[in-house]
């Protein structure tokens, strides 16, 4: 883990308290979830000082604990991704209503909202949302004291497109390709 050893596909958080008593380094793969604690159970015990470079931290001892375990637990698995959460908070807009926003009423139909964002005026029924996107049943009200109303709209994420770099070199190893065979020209010599 330290000094990238071991990385994979991973989320991970350090901790330290004050005076460095004590220190923890959490993180999870998508096998497995692991946390690390060093300090005291019995005592505040300062541990200033102890690690080669200096104080113990979440980032030093609990860290290469951490990552010596989830090497030797992951060395035989393939690697693999987190799973895709479908069809949770695909896209969202944060909404209030321009006439009531005590109330929090929804905004449809053919009511002007404010993207709570950015203030900028929306019609959230209109072309805002992409095909085969529905408003789901997932509201926020606790976000303004003013009833602010969060629609959140799910459905399958657009695929996805090519970075520019992987679409040119599609293209060029295309235009460079080789002509089939009953399309080249044969030469001979006369001997």
């Amino acid at each position: 883990m330290q000094g990238g050893q071991w990385a994979p596909t991973c989320g991970r958080k350090t901790g330290t308290t004050e005076n460095f008593e004590d220190a923890w380094f959490v993180g999870y793969t998508p096998y497995l979830s692991t946390a690390v604690w060093m300090g005291n159970p019995n005592e505040k015990v300062s541990m200033r000082g102890i690690y080669p470079y200096g104080n113990v931290t979440g980032g030093s001892f609990p860290a290469e604990v951490w990552g010596a375990f989830n090497a030797k637990y992951h060395a035989n698995l393939p690697t693999r991704a987190f799973p895709y959460c479908n069809p949770f908070a695909q896209r969202g807009e944060y909404l209030r209503t321009v006439d009531d926003p005590e109330a929090g009423t929804n905004p449809c139909p053919g009511q002007i909202t404010l993207d709570y964002l950015s203030d900028e005026e929306i019609d959230a029924c209109e072309d805002e949302i992409p095909e085969g996107f529905e408003e789901c049943d997932y509201e926020y009200d606790y976000l303004d004291i003013n009833a602010v109303r969060v629609t959140v709209y799910c459905g399958d994420p657009p695929p996805e497109e090519p970075e520019e770099n992987e679409q040119e070199e599609v293209e060029e190893s295309e235009d460079n390709s080789e002509p089939e065979d009953d399309q080249t020209e044969e030469t001979t010599e006369g001997t």
